[in-house]
Formats: structure tokens, sequence, C-alpha cells
């Protein structure tokens, strides 16, 4: 029984030396060399565990953030270029009513184009969240403002290092690559283009 005590707990050292990090305590800790992954301490064994894609770990909050979140919680969403030579995403009609659309419109930073990008994966705005209606993931599809359920897959938004911002296996899309005033956006298949490509300026 002494023997296999000592295996096991030789095992679990040499776990935490393969990770090269030696857990202080149990608890969520912040991976020095990997700003996209965290360590999970449990009786003295470190796990390695992945943020979702696009995310980076915040130890002050203990959770997986969307990139700058922690220095601003307010974004302008721009695409095409800059505040100035692109156009922001906005609510069609400036009110957060349920199935308001998302569209764009010229950058002017009021309520209606503040986004907050929520821990959870979801982009919120003026008490609403980002939805895909009826979790219909199929290209064409518009981008509405529903009220905000955590953890619902059409509300679990991601960006890619190419700022491309995915849900359901499909990317946000300006359609026909028209980035003009009030063109909605929609869904669409992934691909390289620049009407897949949006910055996130802080406020």
């Amino acid at each position: 029984m002494k023997g296999i005590l000592i295996a096991v707990l030789l095992c679990v050292s040499l776990k935490s030396m393969a990770l090269g990090f030696v857990c202080p305590a149990d608890g969520l800790f912040l991976n020095s060399e990997d700003k996209h992954s965290y360590y999970q301490c449990a009786s003295g064994t470190a796990f390695l565990m992945p943020c979702p894609s696009g995310l980076v770990w915040d130890q002050s909050s203990h959770v997986c953030e969307w990139p700058s979140v922690q220095a601003s919680k307010r974004f302008l969403i721009v695409v095409g270029g800059n505040t100035t030579t692109g156009k922001c995403l906005d609510i069609a009609g400036g009110d957060a009513v349920l199935h308001a659309q998302i569209q764009l419109f010229r950058c002017h930073g009021r309520e209606n184009q503040q986004f907050e990008l929520n821990h959870d994966g979801s982009i919120r705005i003026m008490g609403k969240c980002l939805d895909i209606p009826d979790s219909r993931a199929v290209d064409h599809q518009s981008i509405q403002l529903f009220h905000c359920r955590s953890a619902q897959e059409n509300q679990v938004f991601t960006i890619d290092g190419a700022n491309r911002i995915h849900v359901m296996g499909k990317c946000l899309d300006v359609p026909n690559g028209q980035i003009v005033n009030n063109n909605p956006l929609q869904l669409f298949r992934c691909h390289d283009q620049a009407s897949q490509r949006f910055t996130l300026v802080p406020l």
C-alpha cells in the first residue's frame, strides 16, 4: 500500500514538473508562457487549460477574456479600415429592441455602436446580445439583438488571428463586400476577404 502511495505521489509530481509549473495552491493561475491558456491546480497537480479560440486569460477575474477587454469594456467594431475610412457595426434604428438588426453605419461612437465583449463569448450592447435568429447558422442569415442567454451557442462568438468573428461554424460578413451605410450584417462561410475582417477600437 505504501509503495502504491509513493508511486501516485511521484506520478503527480512528474506531471506538474512536465508542465514546468509548480502549484502554489489549488486554484487557477496565469500561464506566463502563453496568454491563451492557464493552469488549473488541484491537489498539487497542474493541468494546462486552453482558453476558447481568440480569448486570453485574465488572472484578476479568473476568466478567459477577449483581447484588450481588461483595458476597455466597450469597443467600436470597425470593418473596412479605421473609424474614418471604414464603417462601424450599429443597431439599425438606434433602439435596442428585440429582433433589431445589426448593420453598418458611419462611425459616430454613440451608445448604439458601443459593444461590450463578455467573458462568456457574448457580444452585448444596450442590455441585449448579438444573436443568430432561431440558431439557424446558414449563409445570408441576419444578425439580430435578443435577450442575453449565457452559453447559448447562437450567442457565443470568438475572434481569430485574422480578425474574423466566428459563431456556430460561420463568420460575420458584410454582404457583397459593400462597406456602405445601412448594409445589414450577415452570416456567411468563412473566407479571407476584407468583408470579414473586423477591428476592435477601445473607447
